[in-house]
């Protein structure tokens, strides 16, 4: 096994002897491309491909509002975002979450000019589903997902139901059945 360890001055420096010169050139760029995130994780992206993002107003964001395994997988896709008084546009519910931290994040999402959709947890939407039965505003729309732990359930699914509801309506009012 080898090992390669200490301080380096240059990127010959810091490759290994028997590391190829096209590796050592790819090790280079990705080294150039390791530097903080920035505080809006989709831009780091554009970074790594050299672009400049152009900030516009009609951007919107998608919120979440799930278990940790599932907001972490949308952060790493590009969903996260920190704005610049250090608030988050998702809420990780754990054991530890209260009813009450979920309304409250709940109402402050489906509040915000910037969010476009709230994607929650089945089960999470569960704990709060007077809220989001109650809610009825286009934008932002409620997406509620499955979780990995939690198996999708239609019978509880707001939209469906509400889809369900539209189309029966809609037979009953044009005669068929």
């Amino acid at each position: 096994m080898l090992a390669f360890t200490g301080r380096y001055s240059s990127i010959k420096d810091r490759t290994p002897p028997w590391l190829h010169p096209r590796a050592a050139v790819l090790c280079s760029e990705i080294l150039r491309c390791l530097r903080p995130l920035p505080c809006r994780f989709s831009d780091l992206s554009y970074q790594m491909a050299n672009r400049v993002q152009i900030p516009s107003n009609n951007s919107a964001l998608i919120a979440m509002i799930a278990d940790e395994d599932t907001v972490v997988g949308f952060l790493l896709a590009g969903v996260g975002n920190v704005d610049i008084r250090r608030k988050t546009n998702y809420l990780i519910v754990d054991a530890k979450t209260t009813v009450k931290q979920i309304e409250d994040a709940f109402k402050e999402f489906t509040t915000r000019e910037d969010i476009a959709i709230v994607m929650i947890s089945q089960y999470v939407a569960n704990m709060i589903r007077f809220l989001v039965d109650s809610y009825n505003k286009p934008v932002p729309a409620i997406l509620e997902i499955p979780s990995k732990d939690h198996p999708y359930d239609p019978a509880h699914d707001s939209v469906l139901s509400r889809v369900k509801y539209l189309f029966n309506t809609e037979s009953v009012a044009s005669g068929r059945r």
